[in-house]
């Protein structure tokens, strides 16, 4: 009998060795599951922190979109108006001819400080690379003389 108590007594010692092994692998489970959910908890605050930075952006972005199509469409405004003003110029022009130079070399001379009308040179440019505007638009150009001598 004394044979089978001492190994009922080993089994048993067998047993508490394996349980408190298994105790030591349950704490050591806890502490690493503990510390995921701290940084499960970091991740967390993290995302709020991004979501927010997030909506800021998209906010700032909307603003930006606004600004430009305010700028868009003003920016149409001006080229109908100077498309118009090119229209009206172009046609004045044309129906005034030799007169409307006459015009601008005494306005020449007013805005210029005393430019002797006489001394303005004209000069036709033909643009034909569509640097300007268009291929074969022909331009006017008046060369007159500065105040250092130079034309």
């Amino acid at each position: 009998m004394r044979a089978k108590l001492k190994k009922l007594y080993e089994q048993q010692t067998k047993i508490l060795e394996k349980l408190d092994e298994h105790r030591k692998i349950l704490e050591d489970h806890k502490r690493e599951i503990s510390n995921l959910h701290d940084n499960l908890q970091g991740v967390r605050q993290e995302l709020e922190d991004n979501k927010r930075e997030l909506s800021s952006l998209q906010n700032e972005v909307q603003g930006v979109q606004q600004t430009l199509e305010v700028h868009t469409q003003r920016l149409g405004n001006m080229q109908k108006s100077i498309d118009n003003l090119k229209t009206q110029v172009g046609t004045y022009t044309l129906r005034s001819g030799h007169m409307v130079e006459r015009t601008m070399i005494e306005l020449y001379k007013e805005a210029l400080y005393g430019v002797d009308p006489d001394k303005v040179k004209y000069v036709e440019i033909i643009d034909e690379k569509g640097v300007i505007d268009q291929k074969g638009n022909k331009y006017e150009v008046d060369f007159y003389e500065v105040a250092d001598g130079e034309v």
